[in-house]
C-alpha cells in the first residue's frame, strides 16, 4: 500500500493497524481501553489464526505483543509510508510467524521541504450509547474524540541527509457499560467514563552513504494514558 493511499483512507481512530482490514481474510479487533494489556488497542488475525501469531514489524524491528497479540507500540497514520500484509509467508525477511505478518516502513524526508497540519473531531452524535437504557451518566460522559497534529520533512544536506518528524495528540472520552449476566447482580450494573489520551512522536534522519547504500536513525514515542472513573448509574 502506497503513501498516497495511506494518507487518504479514513481509518477509525486513525489507528495504523486498521489498514489490515483491506486485505481479504484479515480481521482487526479494536478496543477503547485495553486495561491490563498496555498499548494493545488493536489485534490482527490472519486467516482465522490467533492474534498472537500475527507479527508486526516497523522498519524491520518487531513491535508486536507476543503474549497477547497486537502491538506494544502505536504509530500515527502520518508516520507510515508503506504498509504490507503477508499471509502464510515463509520469507526470511518476515522472521518466524505461523500465520503471517504486517510490515511497515516509516516516512522519510526528501530534498523538498514539505509539511501538513490536521485536526479531526468526532462527537457523540456519531456514536451509539453503550447501554440499552439512557441514563444521566451516559448523557454526562458521552463519546467524543479530538485528534490534532502535524508532519514536516526536508533536507539537511541536499541529496545527502534528510529528516522527517511528526506529532499527534489524541484526546477521547467515552462511556463504558459494565453489565452482569445474572439477574440477581443486575442491580450492580454501572456505566463508567473511559477517558484516553495519546501522544505519538516520531523523528527520522536518513543519510545517503553512496549510490547503493544508506542509513537512518529513528526515534519514536508512544505515550498514552487511559483510566476508568466511577460514575453514577
Amino acid at each position: 500500500m502506497s503513501e498516497v493511499q495511506i494518507q487518504n483512507l479514513p481509518l477509525n481512530g486513525r489507528n495504523f493497524l486498521e489498514l489490515a482490514r483491506l486485505e481479504p481474510g484479515v480481521s482487526v479487533v479494536s478496543v477503547t481501553n485495553p486495561g491490563a494489556f498496555g498499548n494493545n488497542y488493536s489485534s490482527v488475525s490472519i486467516a482465522g489464526a490467533q492474534y498472537l501469531l500475527t507479527q508486526v514489524s516497523v522498519d524491520g524491528v518487531v513491535v508486536n505483543d507476543r503474549m497477547n497479540g497486537g502491538t506494544s507500540q502505536n504509530f500515527s497514520q502520518e508516520t507510515l509510508q508503506e504498509f504490507q500484509v503477508e499471509r502464510f509467508s515463509f520469507d526470511p525477511a518476515s522472521a518466524m510467524s505461523g500465520a503471517g505478518g504486517i510490515n511497515i516502513v516509516t516516512r522519510h524526508g526528501t530534498d523538498n521541504l514539505h509539511g501538513a497540519a490536521f485536526f479531526f473531531y468526532r462527537d457523540h452524535n456519531m456514536a451509539a450509547y453503550p447501554a440499552f437504557v439512557e441514563t444521566s451518566s451516559i448523557q454526562t460522559h458521552f463519546f467524543a474524540r479530538k485528534q490534532s497534529g502535524f508532519r514536516l520533512g526536508g533536507p539537511l544536506g541536499k541529496d545527502r541527509i534528510f529528516w522527517f518528524t511528526n506529532f499527534e495528540h489524541d484526546w477521547q472520552t467515552a462511556a463504558l457499560a459494565v453489565q452482569n449476566n445474572h439477574p440477581i447482580f443486575s442491580k450492580l450494573d454501572v456505566v463508567y467514563p473511559s477517558p484516553l489520551t495519546f501522544n505519538q512522536f516520531n523523528l527520522r534522519v536518513d543519510g545517503k552513504l553512496d549510490n547503493a547504500n544508506s542509513a537512518f536513525v529513528r526515534v519514536s514515542q508512544d505515550k498514552n494514558h487511559g483510566a476508568l472513573v466511577p460514575a453514577d448509574k
